[in-house]
């Protein structure tokens, strides 16, 4: 019998301490919601209101679902601080994230006329588009770096790397200063345009009031052989999503696909992420020349495979023009005579036909030619009138300023090449687009 009601006591006693936890659990989790609910009400302290990477702030309050409120006014606190965020969009000219930003609160509180007015703002001022009259940038690169630890090594190489090209981490730090500066990309191909008694004419650029145009093009992206280990990408690619990414070999020699690989993806995912820094969809200017092929692809007609590499990049091309890009003749050969300036006539006749026949084929007709070196010929040059008589009537050089010259039958246009030589030595030619000084990266070996 003792046993028994030893047995039952312990038993109860069980029971009651279970009951007890029980009745704890529940009172601190009613307890807990309650605070979060008065924290946020009051001060804002649960409020997720932060601008994420993209630029936009979510703004929904842990506890609390903002759609049982739809008819009347958003939460003080929570829609003060979206307000801001859009305001401080709107001040950078970012007119568009602005009024993205406001869209998901807009649509839970439709009836708030706060939030209606500012977003109604930023619909306007992207809408109401004004002449711009400043200076037009034309900035140009070549491939990225994207394993610095590869590229500079101290070969024979190293020093022409170090002048010449950029890398991921500079581009990056650019193209985002830039856009802060309320820089916005526009075409090259709405720069210029033949009038109807066929003589050349500058266009005027509209944009968004406090919007500045930026012209990016891109050089020699075939992703030469000689560069095939030394750090950069490997070729250009439409990845599993159906967006472009670069094929980049790793410094552990293994073949990725990466959206950070070169200037094409990496600008196309942040205009993406911020839409105000592309005006109607435009990117830039793939600048090709066609010895080794295009984009990676070995379309070159004295490769054995070109045809099979030229069905590869048809697909890729498709997606460049797509999203935004444009296509140039840089020469097919790229020869040194062109900056020696002593490529004959018949010898540019040669490259242009093979330029036509295995690049212009594959890309479409263009009227840009950007020059290999920067060459130049005078207007009367034989050389020029051929370029020109071949339809190529916009032509770009490189220069030290945002410049250009109207021909009758041409237009000649500056570029200033974003590297480490000019970021070095010239910073001065691109302070207006961002503080070279803090965009040089230390990775770089020292400048000679």
């Amino acid at each position: 019998m003792s046993k028994k009601f030893t047995f039952i006591l312990v038993l109860g006693s069980i029971s009651i301490i279970l009951i007890i936890i029980c009745i704890g659990f529940l009172f601190l989790s009613t307890f807990t919601k309650t605070a979060a609910v008065s924290g946020a009400l009051s001060s804002g302290g649960t409020a997720e209101t932060s601008i994420a990477d993209n630029g936009m702030a979510n703004s929904r309050v842990d506890g609390i679902s903002p759609k049982d409120n739809k008819s009347g006014p958003a939460d003080a606190t929570i829609k003060n601080a979206i307000i801001s965020d859009a305001e401080k969009l709107i001040e950078q000219t970012h007119y568009k994230q602005a009024g993205l930003l406001l869209e998901k609160p807009l649509e839970e509180y439709p009836d708030d006329k706060e939030l209606s007015a500012v977003k109604d703002r930023a619909d306007n001022l992207e809408k109401q588009t004004v002449i711009y009259k400043g200076p037009v940038y034309h900035v140009f690169f070549h491939s990225l770096i994207v394993y610095p630890e590869l590229c500079f090594t101290g070969d024979s190489m190293e020093q022409g790397y170090n002048y010449w090209m950029t890398t991921v981490k500079e581009f990056k730090m650019m193209i985002q200063e830039m856009y802060d500066r309320g820089y916005t990309l526009v075409d090259l191909r709405d720069m210029f345009k033949m009038d109807s008694s066929g003589k050349m004419q500058k266009q005027d650029i509209f944009l968004p009031e406090g919007q500045k145009p930026l012209i990016i093009s891109v050089d020699d992206m075939s992703y030469y052989k000689y560069m095939e280990n030394d750090g950069f990408a490997k070729k250009l690619v439409v990845d599993q999503q159906g967006k472009l990414a670069s094929l980049v070999k790793t410094p552990q020699g293994n073949e990725i696909i990466s959206p950070d690989g070169d200037v094409v993806p990496i600008l196309n995912n942040f205009a993406d992420q911020n839409p105000d820094f592309s005006f109607k969809g435009a990117k830039g200017t793939l600048a090709l020349t066609g010895y080794e092929g295009i984009l990676g692809y070995r379309t070159n007609h004295d490769n054995s495979s070109w045809q099979t590499e030229k069905e590869s990049v048809l697909p890729v091309i498709e997606k460049l023009k797509e999203t935004g890009w444009a296509f140039a003749s840089h020469s097919y050969t790229h020869r040194r005579t062109f900056s020696e300036g002593t490529i004959t006539l018949d010898f540019l006749k040669y490259d242009t036909k093979r330029w036509r026949d295995e690049v212009g084929s594959l890309v479409g007709e263009t009227n840009l030619y950007i020059s290999p070196f920067g060459a130049t010929f005078k207007q009367n040059d034989a050389r020029m009138r051929y370029i020109v008589s071949q339809g190529f009537n916009v032509y770009c050089g490189v220069g030290p300023a945002p410049d250009y010259i109207l021909y009758k039958d041409n237009a000649y246009m500056e570029r200033i090449d974003l590297d480490g030589y000019k970021m070095f030595h010239k910073p001065e030619c691109m302070k207006e687009l961002f503080d070279a000084g803090k965009i040089l990266d230390p990775v770089r070996p020292a400048f000679k």
